[in-house]
């Protein structure tokens, strides 16, 4: 039993090596891809190929999480004169930074925002579903918008897309300073809704519309005049029960009394009880009658209703000719 204690203990502690291993192996493969990505986005940025160390910066933003490469990025963008990227990049940089900002890094941000927000208008995208939003084959931002996107002045194409299927694009004119408001616009089914055409006379048939019974105020009538009967029926029965139930007691206390119909005290119960019963049972009488009585002259009067609107027939057929057409209501009686 102690070896295989032991055996158990000495595999549970091979796993967690293990998965120390495997963890530590992470990390180590995440920080070279993010030094790589460093280097090369320097580089990149000394051999003046802007564009493309951008990219490596957003990459290296996208692994890591870091909101100070935000500050390599606005550099890069500023550097190939896309004022409208570099103020996105430097605004987040400081809004994310905060007070861990050198002072220096803070006047050169500062400055190129100032410098941008001159050179550049807004747009606005009002859409409340998740879309992707494309600017000249750039992915800017997904809906709802934080706020509006800043791009240089002139013409622009902006395209909404969802799972890379496109659903909306415009091309806009941005001013500098202005905002300008776009609205997807409410999608219409391309299936129009064809108004029935007026019957032609060739087309014009009789055909007779399937019987359909009708729940008039007859029939409730009638099933309320059925309820009602039985309701009573149900009365009288139970006025039958503590009417035999009264006569039970009544000849029990017979016995009981003397001849001069003075009963003892023990016998009072049994004069009580008879006497409950026989009230009892003349309620239940009168009202058992009543409701079989209402109940009978309701079932009769629906019945007479009802027989008379049975069903009714509807069919399209011409009159006199085809120059007359009309409609008639044929009912069955």
């Amino acid at each position: 039993m102690r070896r295989n204690w032991a055996a158990l203990i000495v595999l549970i502690l091979a796993m967690q090596s293990s998965h120390l291993n495997a963890a530590k192996s992470n990390t180590n493969n995440k920080k070279e891809a993010m030094k790589k990505l460093y280097y090369d986005g320097v580089d990149l940025y000394e051999k003046q190929q802007y564009q493309e160390a951008a990219q490596a910066f957003k990459d290296l933003i996208d692994l890591s999480h870091h909101f100070a490469y935000y500050f390599n990025l606005a550099e890069c963008e500023y550097a190939r004169d896309r004022l409208d990227l570099a103020l996105e990049a430097f605004e987040i940089y400081l809004n994310k930074m905060g007070d861990t900002v050198t002072p220096e890094r803070r006047a050169h941000a500062e400055k190129v925002i100032k410098e941008a927000k001159a050179s550049v208008g807004y747009i606005n995208i009002e859409e409340a579903d998740t879309l992707a939003v494309w600017i000249d084959n750039e992915h800017r931002s997904d809906t709802p918008l934080p706020k509006p996107i800043a791009l240089l002045a002139g013409q622009h194409n902006v395209t909404l897309n969802q799972s890379d299927n496109e659903l909306y694009k415009i091309d806009v004119t941005v001013t500098i300073g202005e905002i300008v408001q776009i609205q997807r616009p409410i999608v219409q089914s391309d299936e129009k809704q064809e108004q029935p055409a007026e019957p032609s006379p060739s087309s014009l048939k009789a055909e007779p519309v399937s019987d359909v019974p009708i729940k008039s105020k007859a029939s409730l009538l009638k099933l309320t005049g059925i309820t009602t009967t039985g309701v009573g029926v149900a009365l009288l029965v139970s006025s039958m029960v503590t009417g035999k139930l009264a006569v039970s007691r009544s000849d029990e206390l017979a016995e009981n009394c003397n001849h001069q119909k003075l009963c003892e005290d023990d016998n009072k119960n049994v004069q009580a009880e008879a006497d409950k019963l026989i009230k009892t049972t003349n309620i239940l009488l009168v009202s058992g009658a009543l409701l079989t009585v209402t109940g009978v002259i309701l079932t009769i009067t629906g019945h007479k209703k009802n027989k008379s609107r049975e069903k009714i027939a509807v069919t399209t057929d011409p009159k006199i000719s085809i120059s007359m057409l009309g409609v008639s209501l044929q009912g069955i009686f």
